[in-house]
């Protein structure tokens, strides 16, 4: 397995040319620039971060001798630049990139998205737009990983989308840079759940994220502010590799399993990628389910397990995805995942057979039921939805800062450098 043909779309900074990526960035688009991001563009990374994300998912190791391969060395790549240069962002640009996704998934077959940056809980996910936008891409087929944030130690520190429950939430262990798992610990700085106001068990599972090597974009913002992370390759005057650390470093290390299970079994649905990560990662004695949640993802585990169905998820969708996905679904066919789900009736006793568009209710029994695989999601057209209206205030995320948007704030911190 090497995660051929499955499309994965990085939404960060951008990817660069590297050797260890040759003919595998399918596509790159930028929503930095203030345009309307629809065009395609030359791959670029002007910040340093989305590259060194993007090696971890699928890096081949060319430049390396192999040395510095990622998890999914066959996988494409899909760029959506969606943080500039000096690691700004807003809530309308990572929505639009989100977009962008849902409506090219079947031109690059994505099928799985990373998401290397967060913002701190200030309401539940049922009410946040982040949440509302990619719970739109996991029922729309798309598995979404989303680092856990690096506010660690602290208790209830994980960001948002990293605290919706759909999707796969990764926190970040030191191993030492050693093979073996007995002196890894869980890194200081990787957030802990449960999370803000809802209380939901994340992360939902760890994965190696300090003193990680991947790949280098020369000149890039990173490349010039932290020049003693260079690494060499096969040429020392010409490295080609960078070392980072932070729950950014994890996720895409999962994301990359991701794609290998997908390769494998190319009809698993993101509830089944989900529980099949977590039910098969390795249980850590020095962590507990809101440090190092199920525990620490095993790649060989993941893509061998044996296909099940997914249990329905014991938290609502967010009220975003339910009040505005609902006008775009309306009238489509209601498919049940089963016909015998909560006894055969819904919330208000009526039969699934009998249940239609004029009495369908969104909460916790309900909505679990639906066949989400079932509709056609290229009606949904995000821009004709409220999210974006919403005012946030000035935001310091994992490895970014995002500015709020109606006051366009100037930017109070950059990149996060930990070690």
């Amino acid at each position: 397995m090497s995660g051929r043909g499955i499309g994965v779309a990085i939404l960060d900074s951008g990817i660069a040319p590297h050797p260890d990526l040759a003919g595998r960035i399918v596509a790159s688009v930028d929503f930095t620039t203030g345009g309307s991001g629809a065009s395609l563009v030359p791959p670029a990374d002007p910040g340093g971060h989305g590259t060194h994300v993007a090696g971890l998912v699928a890096g081949d190791g060319t430049a390396s001798g192999g040395a510095y391969a990622g998890v999914a060395p066959g996988a494409n790549l899909v760029d959506v630049r969606v943080i500039t240069s000096t690691g700004a962002t807003t809530v309308s640009t990572l929505i639009a990139g989100m977009q962008w996704v849902l409506a090219n998934r079947s031109t690059y077959n994505i099928r799985v998205v990373n998401l290397s940056a967060g913002a701190p809980v200030t309401t539940s996910y049922s009410n946040d737009p982040l949440a509302a936008a990619v719970e739109v891409l996991v029922f729309a087929g798309i598995t979404v990983v989303v680092s856990a944030g690096n506010d660690g130690p602290k208790r209830s520190s994980i960001t948002t989308p990293g605290s919706d429950p759909y999707v796969i939430t990764v926190g970040a262990i030191d191993d030492n840079g050693t093979a073996t798992v007995a002196d890894d610990a869980i890194a200081s700085w990787s957030s802990q759940g449960p999370t803000a106001i809802d209380g939901l068990a994340k992360p939902d599972v760890v994965a190696p994220g300090r003193k990680i090597v991947s790949l280098r974009s020369p000149g890039s913002t990173l490349d010039q502010e932290l020049p003693d992370r260079v690494v060499a390759g096969l040429n020392p005057l010409a490295p080609a590799y960078f070392r980072l650390s932070g729950t950014s470093m994890a996720a895409p290390t999962v994301t990359g399993v991701v794609a290998l299970m997908l390769e494998r079994t190319p009809t698993l649905s993101p509830a089944q990628v989900k529980q099949h990560l977590m039910g098969t990662a390795a249980p850590l004695a020095y962590g507990s389910l809101y440090t190092t949640g199920s525990g620490l993802v095993s790649a060989v585990a993941a893509v061998s397990a044996a296909d099940q169905s997914a249990a329905a998820a014991a938290a609502p969708v967010s009220a975003g995805f339910a009040g505005d996905v609902y006008p775009f679904l309306f009238g489509q066919p209601l498919v049940w995942r089963d016909l015998g789900f909560n006894g055969g009736v819904d919330s208000n006793g009526v039969p699934w057979s009998g249940v239609n568009w004029s009495d369908i209710t969104w909460d916790s029994i309900t909505w679990a039921n639906i066949s989400w695989d079932s509709f056609n999601w290229s009606t949904v057209s995000w821009q004709d939805m409220t999210w974006e209206s919403i005012s946030w205030e000035d935001i310091t995320w994992d490895a970014l800062t995002i500015k709020e948007k109606t006051k366009g704030r100037k930017v109070r911190k950059g990149w996060e450098a930990l070690d």
